[in-house]
């Protein structure tokens, strides 16, 4: 073993007043990969400059003694003749086979001697685990680099990486060499060996130890004499490779042993018994054994039920337990946490019991809406809850109805190519796994959005039967007074990615470059961590090959590492203190709020059910709405909106609580999340609707606001503008991407004139300009046509010839990208769609506007072969457009369900002809389409929604810009219709109308709730403001 590059940083001490010369390539690689920043905090962090370690020339000093085991290891390992033959994992062979079953081989006789063979099975499965992960990177690039000079003999890759298995691998002086090139790499073997070697001989103690007591209250006296299996990775490794196993005993039970304290599940359990009181129903619980640093459980196996009405009592139950997490503020639960006993849900590995927060000051409104959330239902993560969001889509992690077969959006490592010489790591879509979280009724799965009543009943009545009982809740939550419970710094798929990047053959090369690249744990550590000692904790982790752990004492505010050691005052209050100020806040009010976050998020999205029921045609004045009364539903929607404003600590920045979809468009679901940085439903609405409502009717009120939302979206784009890189993965649409935020300002420079709002278009188009290339939506909503649109914008008032550029290379790609039949089939859809938001109404548009400022032809017939395509999905019977988006892989269209509004169906249509008119007039379909779209919005077009993205006001506004452009009187009519409908609705106080599904809860934003609806009214007192959707200036 080499006796210095096998040491890392913290084991060494340099020679400080070593003048050497910097190996400035070295040090350009590293500030390459950690950034300048994380490079500047290294000194904070070791106590030294990294010119120190870097200088060919320098000294330094090592602590030896922590690796004399290691080195005993690899010397023994050396020692000895290995068969080096074939290893299998799982009934499946294994790669690079002759090196690793040599180890595994080492390993297993330094095991005790009669060692059941289930343990040595067990222990073996888990030393290959590991050593595959830390060793098969190395072992490619070397594979790699022999093929490259030719020493692989072979007639093809397979046979190059048979001789490279059988030739190198078996040979003591090749492996020999390989460590030598990378000492790094053969202390992290040895210390894999040794580490699983202690963790096994501590579980076997401990299960001799415990036997007769784990007989009495595990086995229900049932005595064992054998191991038959032990199942481990169950867990993330702490501590020097400690987790989870799953032991199957000879005497027919299962049970599972977890390395650390049980004190919280144990307690856990107890304060259930408490909130079970006075409720219809007990909720379940499971035999857990505590042993003081470690414990037994009892395995919990799903169950399906039998009944409907098993399924209803488990989900009132898991309504208590949504409560009893929420007075805990439990944290972290997801689908791996719950299991579903038939009628009984089981939570285990409640380690997070009990969350705190590192700060409590908002810094910005968006911080204070998420304490807000933190203290709520939504928290725990039983209900659905959504993370790796993208374009509207993420993955559902909720306990409740998480699925296996989600794709997530990032990619993780996987071997490509495997048992040749070609092979290489590819980055694929990891899926969601199966779990044991969902109900079973005869053999299918329950939908529990259906059940949100009696999830939301046993809510209410555990919540009720605790109100009355607040004294003796205060005694009985002092169970958790002073105890250790688990807290997460950042979430693990992080910490494995970085993990998993720290065996790159690059860095096992010195150890101290390991160490090095796990630095980049320091970026944004005054954000993320908090405390650079946090940092520290996590890399010495980290270098033990271990997911970073960390605990804090209920009682108290330090945080604790692996290792003890102690971060003092990392939290303002003891968790313990935050569960007695919960329980004393408790009240009729917060239930009725808690309860309408419960049942949003139980809600199922599904557009044609909930936002399109239309409404019979009711008797309403078709003339127009006299401006004072159309003023006074303006001031009330103000009113609303200043209402629900939550501003930062320092007044300076606002935001709104908002509810948006989330998920894939079958399963989706409401999600409750601070308003976004987009157009459609976030914070640029209502910036747009208070610049225009300040401009009508000045108050330093609605300038306030303005300013608020402006510093919060300046924020975003400065970060966005500086991001060096990952905007490649950000869509480009007008609505909901970064072209959003530009068209954002353009309005507001037109509605304000202040010069800030152009400085930041400025650099807002050049955040596009990164996007752009990589678009594969292609649409309004989330692609470049939405782009081009505020581009186009953009050079109309600033006639820059890079703009115009910008422009015409997108416009070329969106034809590139048209099919054959003249449509367009963006990433999110199995179709070519009609329509303005997502279909070729709106790309049509789009290209037609380029068609319009430069007089290209090309634009203009592939915009007319968009609208001949739409056409072609016309349909006379219905008298509307077809929609062809798929619902559990059925077609709208195919069921007769037409939508007919700007985003799907003839209202947007209807506005995209129109926006053409003027130079496509002699076009006899246009004509033709304008007139059969106002019929459809006359026979179909009033709703019980007033927002403009499906609603009243949204097709109100279409008719009149219909009516402006054409001359048409019954699109006028119809518009005044709609308009009266609307704002007889909101001064009765029924400003989103037949929004049943959102319990009263108001949406704030722009194309789906009060900004937009603001700002359609206000268009009706100044005629100059501009048509947000059609995206003009």
């Amino acid at each position: 073993m080499h006796k210095t590059k096998n040491t890392y940083l913290f084991e060494r001490e340099y020679d400080k007043e070593n003048s050497g010369v910097v190996d400035e390539a070295l040090k350009r690689y590293w500030t390459n990969i950690l950034g300048a920043e994380v490079i500047s905090d290294l000194k904070n962090l070791y106590g030294i400059d990294i010119d120190s370690t870097l200088i060919g020339t320098n000294t330094y000093t090592t602590n030896q003694k922590n690796l004399d085991e290691i080195q005993e290891l690899s010397n023994n390992f050396f020692s000895k003749n290995w068969s080096g033959d074939k290893i299998t994992y799982n009934g499946k062979d294994v790669v690079f086979g002759s090196f690793f079953s040599q180890l595994v081989e080492f390993s297993t006789e330094l095991l005790p001697e009669n060692t059941e063979n289930s343990i040595v099975e067990s222990f073996t499965d888990s030393v290959l685990t590991q050593l595959c992960k830390i060793c098969i990177s190395t072992l490619m690039f070397e594979m790699y680099i022999l093929k490259k000079e030719k020493k692989l003999r072979g007639k093809d890759a397979v046979a190059e990486y048979v001789f490279f298995n059988k030739k190198y691998l078996r040979s003591k002086e090749y492996v020999k060499c390989i460590f030598e090139i990378y000492p790094c790499l053969e202390r992290l073997i040895f210390e894999c060996i040794r580490n699983a070697l202690d963790n096994y001989k501590i579980f076997v103690d401990r299960l001799a130890q415990d036997h007769d007591l784990i007989v009495e209250k595990l086995c229900e006296g049932k005595n064992f004499s054998h191991i038959l299996k032990i199942k481990g990775g169950i867990s993330d490794s702490h501590k020097k490779g400690s987790s989870v196993f799953i032991v199957s005993l000879d005497n027919g039970y299962q049970i599972v042993y977890k390395p650390h304290s049980l004190e919280c599940e144990e307690k856990y359990q107890t304060f259930l018994d408490f909130v079970s009181k006075g409720c219809k129903y007990t909720i379940g619980k499971y035999t857990i054994l505590n042993c003081g640093k470690y414990g037994w459980e009892e395995y919990v196996q799903q169950a399906d039920c039998h009944t409907e009405a098993e399924v209803k009592r488990y989900f009132y139950r898991f309504g208590m337990l949504i409560f009893a997490n929420y007075i805990l503020n439990t944290n972290d639960l997801h689908v791996e946490n719950l299991i579903a006993v038939g009628e009984t849900p089981i939570i285990i590995d409640t380690e997070t019991i009990l969350g705190n927060y590192r700060v409590d000051y908002a810094e910005t409104a968006r911080d204070r809406i998420h304490l807000i959330i933190q203290d709520s239902v939504l928290y725990s993560g039983l209900l659905p809850c959504y993370k790796y969001a993208q374009a509207g889509h993420g993955i559902n992690m909720g306990a409740i109805n998480g699925s296996a077969g989600d794709e997530y959006p990032i990619t993780i490592p996987r071997i490509k190519d495997n048992f040749t010489s070609n092979m290489h790591f590819e980055y694929v879509h990891p899926v969601t796994e199966e779990n044991s979280n969902q109900v079973i009724l005869k053999g299918r799965s329950v939908d529990p959005t259906k059940y949100k009543q009696e999830v939301n009943e046993g809510f209410c009545d555990a919540y009720l039967n605790l109100l009355k009982r607040k004294k003796k809740a205060l005694e009985a939550v002092k169970v958790f007074c002073n105890i250790n419970i688990r807290y997460l710094v950042q979430d693990t798929q992080r910490y494995s990615m970085i993990l998993h990047t720290s065996y790159h053959p690059d860095f096992l090369q010195n150890a101290m470059f390991r160490e090095l690249m796990l630095c980049s744990l320091l970026k944004d550590y005054k954000k993320v961590q908090g405390n650079i000692e946090i940092v520290r904790s996590e890399i010495m982790d980290m270098l033990e090959m271990d997911i970073p752990y960390f605990y804090m004492n209920s009682s108290d505010t330090d945080l604790f590492d692996s290792r003890g050691k102690a971060i003092h005052k990392y939290f303002r209050e003891s968790s313990f203190h935050y569960v007695e100020k919960k329980i004393k806040k408790l009240s009729r009010k917060d239930m009725t709020t808690q309860s309408i976050y419960l049942q949003i998020a139980l809600t199922k999205l599904n557009e044609l059910d909930f936002e399109q029921r239309v409404m019979r045609q009711v008797k309403s004045e078709h003339k127009a709405v006299d401006k004072s009364t159309i003023t006074k539903s303006i001031m009330l929607i103000t009113k609303c909106l200043m209402d629900k404003a939550i501003f930062s600590d320092d007044k300076s920045d606002v935001n709104w609580i908002g509810v948006f979809a989330g998920g894939e468009s079958e399963n989706a679901t409401w999600q409750v999340r601070p308003l976004d940085n987009y157009l459609y439903e976030g914070l640029p609405g209502v910036a747009i609707f208070f610049a225009a409502l300040n401009k009508i009717f000045s108050d330093d009120k609605y300038n306030q606001i303005l300013e608020g939302i402006s510093k919060a979206l300046f924020t975003y784009t400065d970060e966005m503008y500086l991001r060096q890189r990952g905007s490649e993965n950000e869509s480009s649409g007008v609505f909901c991407g970064e072209a959003s935020l530009l068209y954002t300002y353009e309005i507001l420079y037109q509605l304000t004139s202040e010069e800030k709002y152009i400085t930041y278009s400025k650099k807002q188009i050049e955040v596009v300009s990164k996007i752009v290339n990589s678009d594969q939506y292609f649409d309004i909503i989330y692609g470049n046509a939405g782009a081009l649109l505020a581009i186009l914008n953009m050079y109309k008032v600033f006639p820059e010839k890079k703009y115009l550029e910008m422009a015409i290379s997108i416009g070329d790609s969106l034809i590139e990208k048209q099919e054959k039949n003249g449509g367009w089939k963006g990433k999110t859809s199995a179709n070519e769609l009609a329509g303005f938001s997502h279909g070729a109404s709106g790309i049509s548009y789009a290209l037609y506007r380029l068609w319009h400022l430069t007089k290209e032809k090309k634009y203009c017939v592939s915009a007319k072969r968009g609208f001949l395509f739409e056409n072609s999905l016309y349909d006379a019977q219905e008298g509307n457009w077809k929609d062809k988006r798929c619902f559990k892989d059925i077609q709208f269209g195919d069921n007769k369900k037409f939508m007919t509004s700007w985003c799907h169906g003839a209202a947007g249509i209807l506005l995209s002809r129109v926006k053409c008119y003027d130079e496509m007039y002699l076009e006899e379909f246009l004509t033709k389409d304008i007139e059969n779209a106002i019929k459809a919005i006359i026979r179909h077009g009033m709703f019980d929604n007033n927002c403009l993205c499906h609603g009243n006001l949204g097709n109100s506004e279409i008719l009149s810009e219909c009516a402006k452009n054409t001359g048409n009187l019954e699109a006028k009519k119809m518009s005044n219709i709609l308009l009266n409908y609307a704002v007889n609705n909101i001064l009765s106080g029924n400003f989103d109308c037949g929004r049943a599904y959102l319990f009263g809860h108001k949406i704030p934003g722009f194309m789906t709730g009060l900004a937009g609806m603001g700002y359609s009214l206000l268009r009706h007192i100044d005629e100059t403001l501009p048509c947000i959707l059609a995206i003009e200036l």
